[in-house]
């Protein structure tokens, strides 16, 4: 199976995309000034082994950007969905080549399937998670509404054996509303 791909940079939330830009030892100089700028060391990070890293929830726009850090999160977030290096960022050259490192026609036959691969595994695994929390509202709702169309149900019944109370015997009503003889007898 061939998919067609249409976006100019890989998405970097993707398992290849972060491992293929920061995972690699020729590309391990992001990851390092990535790093470098979420720490704020006193002492800079010269060399790295490779362990997972957790991306934080990132909202500015490209017009708050301030530091090499925010240029780095705004990459991360933005990288899939851009068309072009956003101009603020071209005035950074180690941002700049991340961008050109994760074109996507760049990348070798076997890498683009790769990529693709895990890009279909992360859309499946939305699709599930999706599915998942859409089926399950709608089980909430339908049993939702059975037990209030059950109550309603119910309660129109007493309703009904409360105005028979004066004219039909206990037993009769309780077999007209299919209520039991105890509830009728407690009206």
């Amino acid at each position: 199976m061939c998919m067609t791909i249409r976006d100019k940079y890989i998405d970097p939330f993707t398992d290849f995309g972060f491992k293929h830009i920061f995972g690699t030892e020729k590309n391990k100089h992001f990851l390092i000034s990535f790093l470098n700028d979420i720490l704020e060391l006193e002492h800079k990070v010269i060399d790295i082994s490779y362990k997972n890293l957790e991306m934080p929830k990132f909202r500015k726009t490209e017009q708050e950007l301030s530091t090499h850090l925010d240029y780095w999160l705004y990459y991360l977030n933005n990288l899939a969905n851009s068309r072009k290096v956003p101009k603020i960022l071209k005035k950074d050259p180690i941002i700049e080549a991340a961008f050109e490192v994760a074109e996507f026609l760049a990348l070798g036959k076997d890498e683009q399937f790769s990529y693709q691969q895990d890009l279909k595994a992360r859309w499946d695994n939305q699709a599930c998670l999706d599915f998942a929390t859409e089926t399950g509202e709608a089980k909430g709702e339908a049993k939702g509404e059975a037990r209030g169309k059950k109550i309603g149900e119910k309660n129109k019944a007493i309703e009904i054996a409360k105005s028979l109370l004066d004219i039909l015997d206990t037993k009769t009503i309780a077999l007209k509303t299919n209520l039991t003889l105890e509830e009728v007898e407690n009206l």
